[in-house]
């Protein structure tokens, strides 16, 4: 007899919406990235280059002319109901997220006990992730939804709405590029053949509003502003908080140069020159895109074999987001949500009579842990900062995926829509 829904579980979930809409409230009077988002959707209204000018003590817009004018509306409205209006629709895309990997992995086919299950270990592990997205009212969660919302519209047969979804989000911050490598792999070529069209679409529309020669020359300082060669790039040391492989290398084998914000404690194990920590970074992101090859399994150039592997392969995908690209912070750990959520399957995946084992039990503590060591020792930031402990948290992430990809575990959800079928 399956055991009664576990009264912990419902608590775990309502308690996750309260304290996120807590969170959401509370953020309102303090300044956050929407201001910074807002200033230059101004700026670019009334004339200016979003991308020379210092926001909010000198932050820099690197965002799309697209965006800047899609939000120029929010503007209009008191600076309160802009930023819980801007909180509420990013939880419904979190919402509409869960629900398109939920499908994939056939969660939605579960008992309701274990969904809630599941649901509850996937909202503790991401409490702060979800949270740091709402206090400083960032665009994570609109960019996870390009990446799988276009990924979902590719599979339901539409390549040009696929094409545009996530043409928006690269145009926006370039972080959904990495979908491009992903429907190569998977041979998704319409909307691979759409989506250079959709992108000069983004690109080129806001040129009738900006004026041709303006509008050349912000792109030109665009390019400039994201030139990968350049050394805040490479090193990546312009924050203490920033968790992305340069940061973390720089962090532990960088120059005497490398910002350690006044801690004093030691990191450093190895002393390399600028080049070789540029270097070095890119040798580490080939082999987080090995990691991506043995998760995706050979041969190439075929469908997902079910949604399953689909949800562990995109889980892969975009926790690896924060570690590729440059200047990821904090909030960035939301990437790792579908991973996460197909972890708390693997980790439930035992009939309900057996208790989880006992590596299981370890390897989910130390990510809970991992993921809200902010919010559970903050007293101690400095600390986490200074020694890359999300970033760890990441890299420990993407190795469990390997470890419990389908066929490794007996992890055997039956296959949710659209999941055993791939539109190429």
């Amino acid at each position: 007899m399956a055991r009664s829904l576990p009264s912990w579980t419902t608590f775990v979930l309502w308690g996750f919406a309260v304290f996120q809409l807590i969170t959401l409230v509370l953020a309102i009077p303090n300044p956050n990235d929407l201001e910074i988002f807002l200033d230059a959707s101004q700026e670019l209204v009334d004339g200016g280059n979003v991308y020379t000018i210092g926001y909010r003590q000198g932050y820099r817009f690197f965002y799309g002319l697209a965006f800047a004018y899609v939000i120029a509306p929010l503007n209009a409205l008191p600076l309160a109901l802009a930023k819980m209006l801007w909180g509420l629709l990013g939880m419904v895309l979190l919402w509409r997220s869960y629900r398109i990997v939920a499908a994939w992995a056939g969660l939605d086919t579960w008992p309701l006990e274990r969904q809630r299950l599941v649901q509850a270990i996937a909202a503790l592990v991401l409490l702060q992730a979800v949270r740091d997205n709402l206090n400083t009212c960032q665009a994570s969660f609109v960019l996870l939804w390009c990446c799988l919302e276009g990924i979902e519209q590719a599979l339901r047969g539409r390549p040009v709405l696929a094409a545009v979804i996530v043409a928006f989000g690269i145009d926006m911050k370039l972080l959904p590029l990495i979908v491009v490598p992903y429907w190569v792999y998977r041979a998704t070529w319409r909307p691979l053949l759409v989506l250079p069209f959709a992108l000069a679409l983004w690109v080129a529309a806001p040129l009738l509003l900006t004026g041709k020669e303006r509008g050349a020359d912000m792109l030109r300082s665009r390019v400039e502003l994201l030139n990968p060669t350049d050394k805040r790039h490479v090193l990546d040391d312009e924050e203490p908080d920033f968790i992305a492989l340069g940061s973390l290398i720089s962090a532990y084998g960088g120059g005497d140069h490398v910002r350690d914000y006044g801690v004093t404690l030691p990191r450093r194990v190895v002393r390399m020159t600028d080049e070789q920590v540029g270097k070095f970074t890119w040798l580490a992101r080939l082999v987080l895109g090995l990691g991506m090859v043995i998760v995706l399994r050979l041969p190439p150039f075929r469908p997902a074999p079910s949604g399953l592997q689909r949800a562990c392969e995109v889980g892969y995908l975009l926790a690896s987001i924060p570690l590729i690209f440059p200047h990821q912070q904090n909030y960035a750990m939301l990437y790792m949500a579908p991973a996460v959520l197909y972890l708390a399957m693997a980790a439930t995946e035992a009939p309900p009579s057996r208790a989880p084992g006992k590596g299981v039990l370890i390897a989910g503590a130390l990510l809970l842990l991992g993921a809200n060591v902010h919010l559970l020792f903050g007293s101690f930031f400095w600390f986490h900062d200074h020694y890359k402990l999300l970033s760890f948290t990441l890299l420990f992430v993407l190795v469990l995926l390997v470890r419990a990809r389908p066929g490794a575990t007996a992890l055997q959800a039956p296959i949710g829509k659209h999941g055993d079928e791939q539109v190429g």
